[in-house]
């Protein structure tokens, strides 16, 4: 008879199911499962920690389409065992996240999860104390745990590990990357908690958005410049650590696919904030802009930005981003232009995708701002000498 033990980092192979070593549990065999393996007889130390690396050893999963486009959480197959410090992590991820309120509701739970009752039950239960699966997930292994140590064990232990595999067989993608969200708040603890990092990071690698919409997303949540490319900053730096990682949350195919789209966003932001002190300077310094002012810098920018797609870029669609401007008169249009001019001169090329479509755009702003200097000397020479006709020409007005 060959004996195996779980070795810290390495879980040992799984040879029998959960069910099966609870039954055998529950005959008193409480340390150890049998089974068979190449016609060899062999036994399996059983320790509470193997429980654990047993109910999670396959939550590492991968896509069922390497598309980034087609990415979605019910999306995936299982993966094999993959998972070789998943109960460190756990550990970590409670030091991280724990408080008052979820010490409570955990300690709550473990209470009510004793007596023997359905796994839908506990996933029900769990989830109405922990809404966030990474939370319940992580909550389940902390009670698994804790009823794995005791002894006799109780009767509810292995509905908790059968609600652990239905949370990860539905959400292993997103529990995976809320652990590795957490773990890695521990350097950004300026910008938020770690359950509020989890929360970014998660929303970030399983919600296909465009990076305007991340940029979107991120101006809501982060009220100062410098916090948002922080939390920028946090996204990168966690997606450049799963792509290193030989257990990532993801397939990496779609973590580098995000990644990339974030790294658009950073220079969204960039020119977000080109575009932020436009329109702050020509409303403060230069008091422009009525009441029917709709524009703001996230518009601004991607109206700007859109640009780049048309193949002509008519006067028209620069007009429509000044009417929302709402200028008042020809003075405060001619400076509201001269500040986007100034702006979008600032962008960085990538928003654009290439230099061609950068001078296009920046041609036809700068086209805007002759036009209307035009229009200014025209209104100023009309009303110093108001007997006096415009020329056709605009070159000969004296």
């Amino acid at each position: 008879e060959i004996v195996m033990a779980n070795v810290s980092g390495i879980p040992a192979p799984r040879l029998l199911s959960t069910t099966n070593q609870m039954t055998n549990a529950a005959a008193g065999n409480t340390n150890r499962a049998t089974g068979s393996m190449n016609g060899r007889n062999l036994t399996q130390i059983k320790t509470p920690q193997s429980m654990i690396d047993n109910a999670s050893e396959e939550l590492t999963t991968s896509l069922e389409s390497k598309s980034s486009d087609d990415f979605a959480i019910k999306d995936r197959k299982r993966q094999g065992k993959g998972s070789d410090s998943l109960l460190k992590m756990v550990q970590e991820y409670t030091e991280l996240t724990n408080d008052d309120t979820r010490n409570a509701k955990r300690a709550m739970l473990s209470q009510v999860l004793r007596a023997s009752q359905s796994s839908q039950d506990v996933l029900e239960k769990t989830l109405e104390q922990f809404s966030n699966k990474t939370d319940a997930w992580a909550s389940l292994a902390e009670i698994a745990q804790e009823y794995g140590a005791e002894s006799p064990q109780p009767t509810g232990l292995k509905s908790v590990l059968d609600a652990m595999e239905t949370l990860e067989n539905e959400f292993g993608d997103e529990i995976k990357a809320g652990l590795k969200g957490a773990l890695n708040s521990k350097e950004f603890t300026d910008i938020g908690s770690a359950a509020q990092l989890r929360d970014l990071y998660t929303t970030t690698v399983t919600i296909t958005a465009a990076p305007d919409a991340v940029l979107a997303r991120l101006l809501e949540e982060y009220e100062s410049d410098d916090d948002l490319d922080r939390a920028i900053d946090f996204l990168l730096s966690t997606l450049g650590g799963e792509l290193e990682s030989a257990d990532p949350s993801m397939d990496k195919v779609h973590l580098q696919s995000v990644m990339g789209d974030i790294e658009k966003t950073q220079q969204l932001h960039s020119s977000h904030k080109q575009c932020t002190t436009a329109l702050s300077r020509w409303k403060e310094k230069h008091k422009g802009g009525g009441e029917n002012s709709t524009l703001t810098p996230l518009e601004m920018m991607r109206e700007l930005i859109a640009l780049k797609n048309e193949n002509f870029i008519s006067p028209s669609s620069i007009d429509k981003i000044v009417d929302q401007a709402d200028p008042q008169d020809i003075e405060k249009e001619v400076l509201f232009l001269q500040e986007m001019l100034a702006a979008v001169r600032k962008f960085p090329i990538m928003v654009f995708d290439n230099v061609e479509n950068r001078v296009r755009v920046m041609g036809a702003v700068q086209d805007a701002v002759d036009d209307a200097v035009r229009r200014e000397d025209e209104f100023l020479f009309q009303k110093e000498h108001p007997d006096v006709p415009l020329q056709p020409d605009e070159n000969n007005i004296q």
